[in-house]
């Protein structure tokens, strides 16, 4: 174990010097050199931590490829002063083995496209198709010319730094202009070259009987918003915006007697309608305009639509004047409203208020006024009238009938509604076994408590009485009639206690044997069940307590134990063991301890104890 604690201590301690020496100016390092393909071309060992290396070989080189020729031309990374191992690879310069030449690319607009790298004597190309269309031109490419907006050429062979420009033809471009009149259907399909100005000479339809028409312009939409139409850069769609309004006519409105009454002016297809309901009414006629003729006199007929100027004179009618009589209840409450010719003694089928829980009522007569005294008859009519019922009245009186617990009748006596009934019942006397509370009444037998109320009707209320056992006393005495306590129990309960009797003393020990109803009686350990209030007293049986007594030899080996009731005096007749060639036994007493002091006689016994026999053994010389 110790080698290898001092094997793991001293490779700990070898690291350290090696990390020390990693990072300490002193240390060397190695730097590697590679060629472009990663070839070692030196290696240069233990180089001191702060020096430039430097490459001692012979110069890097790099084979020509179907293109380039190659020179070395330094390291990467560029080298640098020491400080960790590092590698340095060789870089080189590529030039052309056959010359090329830069050839740029302009689109028709001079921008340069791109430049492509082409070998000598060689045609170059570029994937170009010219200038995307726009809204104005249709763009198609010719071809390639060596000037700015010059004549398509053909590219040769390349022997020097070119330039071509592309050339591509324009041509305007023209959209379809679509007309569409007010019900969508196609006017016109214009095809106009691109900024020209879009034009149409439709002003919408012509009037008719039942409409003025008004052509507004023109719109993106059907039924948009009338836009100022502009020059043509796609194709288009126009709505034409036409506003319509009904035409209205004329018409003349004469009463029966052919006195002009007023002019309207009605839509055409509308049915007119006139203002003018009859002459006045009187107090018996009811006025009313029957028809209408177009010409005074002729047959009425019904009113059809307009369809152009006309003129209706009223033919009148005549019907007995209506009124409105209002009858109301004792309570100002409106029954209803009934229509009455003029000259008729109106009439109501009312009999009267319905009696309710507090009042019964008797239907009187009707009053012109709210209150009023009644009227022997009713008048005929002449206008609009109003009526009060009267009826008299009379307080109701109510049965109230009352039961105790048991459901026996009590009392029943009338109440007037609005009364709040009592009654003098407190329950039933109590027993010896049940003490009885009234604690209410209820409307049902057995229900639940209920307040009692003021009467609105015929009630019975049931006595609702809790019955509780009457709480019994018991008083308890020990053996020698010293008072224990009083317990409380309910009326039929068995009575306990938990009382076990006298404590033991170091003289007597006691068994207890229950209750009595006398001292020193026939005692119970479970007492009955109990009617009364009642004194119970404890029953024990007393003995002389007894105690162990143990006999021990004088070299601690156990003689025996034995049994002595409180004040015996104990004794033992011990027996010495037999002298011997080497020594003799003689028997002192008893000690209560090993090798303590003789007693001169044993005192009565009031506990366990052990004596121990003292023996003097003596050497025989």
């Amino acid at each position: 174990m110790k080698k290898g604690i001092l094997f793991v201590f001293v490779l700990s301690v070898l690291g350290l010097f090696l990390l020390s020496c990693q990072s300490h100016p002193g240390a060397s390092y190695t730097i590697t050199w590679v060629n472009w393909d990663g070839t070692v071309l030196e290696v240069d060992n233990n180089v001191a931590s702060g020096v430039t290396p430097t490459y001692d070989g012979v110069v890097p080189s790099r084979p020509s490829d179907l293109s380039y020729n190659y020179t070395f031309s330094g390291w990467n990374p560029s080298v640098s002063t020491v400080s960790a191992d590092a590698t340095y690879m060789a870089t080189f310069e590529a030039s052309w083995i056959i010359p090329h030449y830069n050839v740029n690319w302009y689109d028709e607009n001079g921008l340069l496209l791109a430049t492509t790298y082409v070998a000598e004597n060689t045609i170059p190309s570029y994937p170009y198709s010219g200038l995307a269309d726009s809204a104005q031109w249709d763009y198609t490419f010719l071809g390639w010319s060596d000037t700015h907006n010059g004549a398509v050429v053909n590219i040769g062979l390349v022997n020097a730094n070119s330039n071509y420009y592309a050339v591509s033809s324009q041509v305007l471009r023209n959209y379809s202009i679509t007309w569409w009149d007010e019900n969508e259907q196609v006017i016109i399909v214009d095809n106009l070259d691109y900024g020209q100005l879009a034009q149409n000479s439709y002003t919408g339809p012509q009037d008719d009987l039942e409409w003025d028409y008004t052509f507004l312009g023109w719109s993106l939409t059907p039924d948009g918003e009338v836009i100022t139409i502009p020059s043509v850069s796609a194709e288009a769609n126009y709505y034409a915006v036409v506003q319509k309004i009904k035409i209205q006519y004329p018409i003349s409105w004469y009463d029966e007697n052919g006195v002009f009454l007023e002019t309207t002016l009605v839509d055409y297809g509308e049915i007119p309608t006139s203002t003018y309901d009859g002459p006045l009414d009187s107090v018996q006629w009811d006025y009313y305009v029957a028809g209408w003729a177009s010409i005074p006199g002729s047959t009425m007929y019904s009113l059809i639509p307009v369809v152009g100027p006309a003129s209706y004179y009223a033919f009148i009618g005549v019907n007995p004047q209506k009124y409105f009589v209002s009858w109301y209840d004792e309570f100002d409450n409106l029954i209803e409203d009934t229509i009455v010719l003029y000259g008729v003694t109106p009439s109501s089928s009312y009999l009267g208020a319905t009696d309710d829980a507090q009042w019964d009522y008797t239907f009187l007569g009707w009053s012109d006024i709210s209150g009023g005294s009644v009227l022997g008859s009713l008048p005929i009519v002449e206008g609009a009238a109003s009526y009060y019922a009267i009826s008299s009245k009379t307080l109701k009186s109510y049965m109230v009938k009352w039961f105790d617990e048991l459901g026996n009748v009590l009392t029943s006596n009338t109440w007037f509604y609005g009364d709040l009934p009592t009654n003098p019942y407190t329950g039933p006397a109590d027993t010896a076994q049940w003490d009885y509370t009234l604690i209410g009444w209820s409307t049902f037998s057995g229900g639940l408590i209920d307040e009692l109320d003021i009467v609105v009707g015929d009630v019975a209320y049931f006595a609702i009485v809790t019955q509780v056992l009457q709480t019994l006393e018991i008083t308890w005495y020990d053996e020698n009639q010293v008072l224990l306590g009083y317990t409380y129990i309910l009326y039929g309960d068995a009575p306990t206690h938990p009382y076990t009797g006298l404590p033991n003393t170091i003289q007597y020990t006691y068994t207890f044997k229950g209750w009595s109803t006398t001292p020193g009686g026939i005692a119970n350990l479970v007492l009955p069940n109990t009617y009364v209030n009642s004194i119970f007293y404890a029953v024990s049986i007393q003995y002389l307590a007894e105690y162990s007594v143990s006999w021990v030899d004088y070299n601690g080996l156990d003689l025996a134990v034995v049994t002595y009731f409180y004040g015996d005096t104990p004794s033992y007749s011990y027996v010495l063991p037999p002298d011997t060639a080497q020594f003799t036994y003689t028997f002192l007493g008893w000690s209560e301890s090993p090798q303590g002091s003789v007693l001169t006689s044993l005192p009565m016994v009031s506990g366990d104890i052990i004596y121990y026999a003292i023996v003097l053994v003596t050497p025989v010389v």
